[in-house]
């Protein structure tokens, strides 16, 4: 197999598409709001032609939770952002969420896109990891969410698409020095500030590591704190909600998209991307998603 071949590039629709509220998400034609829909191209044009892949898939979010129902507090935060906002944040980011189904429900499958997955009461990366997990040959995963990183192997990189740049195991070990397979036990202790998961008290990703690392000294506060009963509890109920794939997950395997590319370029048409149906530039589609 070749360094730089790959074979599957899955995109995290969601993380694409929230990149695109903060980039192009103001953008309209006709009247309409299309600043989603061309962030998304624009970021997967970008990632296609760093990577060429064989084949491609598309994950996305479920509105609803299953982590949610074992823990109530799961992304409570984010639930309460959007009561605050405001009547014109209200419309706007209605607009953009409206531009993700339409992506997922519409646009995807009208091109040709078979890969395009979502479950309910599941999230992307759930559905990421099976895909990783259930099919050979290298993947890259474009996201922006670390949780990821406890899929990283020698088959298996991540693209980071706010950072424009690859991480792989290697990198993990680098930053870390310790092993990629240590971050769910690492998220466990640890916890998740990003989806508001509780963890240990006082225990950060470093302590966590230097745990695992067996670096503390065993009567330390510390150390006691992360091996008592309380600790242990906590850990055995984080594991379900940061491990990935979520128990229950439906394994995936991929199939070949067959892309239409005459229904891509009235995509581009309805949406006013006149960039990307110039001849060049489609014909670079083209050779991009045959």
């Amino acid at each position: 197999m070749m360094a730089n071949k790959t074979d599957i590039l899955i995109c995290d629709g969601n993380a694409i598409c929230h990149r695109s509220i903060h980039t192009t998400g103001e953008l309209k034609y006709n009247g309409e709001f299309t600043g989603i829909k061309y962030g998304f191209f624009s970021q997967l044009y970008m990632i296609l032609q760093k990577y060429k892949p064989e084949n491609i898939c598309f994950v996305w979010d479920s509105r609803s939770s299953k982590r949610k129902e074992i823990y109530p507090s799961y992304k409570e935060k984010r639930s309460q952002k959007k009561k605050e906002q405001t009547k014109e944040e209200k419309i706007f980011y209605g607009k953009c969420f409206e531009q993700f189904d339409e992506l997922y429900e519409e646009i995807l499958p009208k091109i040709g896109i078979k890969n395009n997955y979502k479950v309910k009461g599941l999230e992307g990366d759930d559905l990421i990891a099976s895909i990783c997990l259930n099919n050979k040959g290298r993947k890259v995963i474009a996201t922006s969410d670390n949780d990821m990183y406890q899929l990283l192997n020698n088959e298996t990189v991540i693209y980071d698409i706010r950072k424009k740049k690859e991480f792989t195991k290697d990198d993990f070990f680098k930053e870390y020095e310790i092993d990629a397979t240590e971050w769910v036990n690492i998220k466990c202790m640890a916890g998740c500030s990003s989806d508001e998961v509780e963890g240990i008290d006082r225990v950060g990703i470093d302590t966590a590591i230097k745990y695992l690392k067996k670096q503390l000294k065993e009567k330390s506060k510390i150390y006691q704190r992360i091996v008592s009963d309380k600790s242990i509890e906590i850990c055995d109920r984080n594991i379900k909600l940061v491990k990935l794939p979520f128990e229950g997950t439906p394994k995936i395997k991929v199939e070949k998209n067959k892309v239409n590319f005459n229904e891509l370029k009235s995509v581009f048409l309805e949406n006013g991307f006149y960039s990307f149906y110039e001849r060049e530039k489609f014909n670079e589609w083209r050779k991009l998603l045959c």
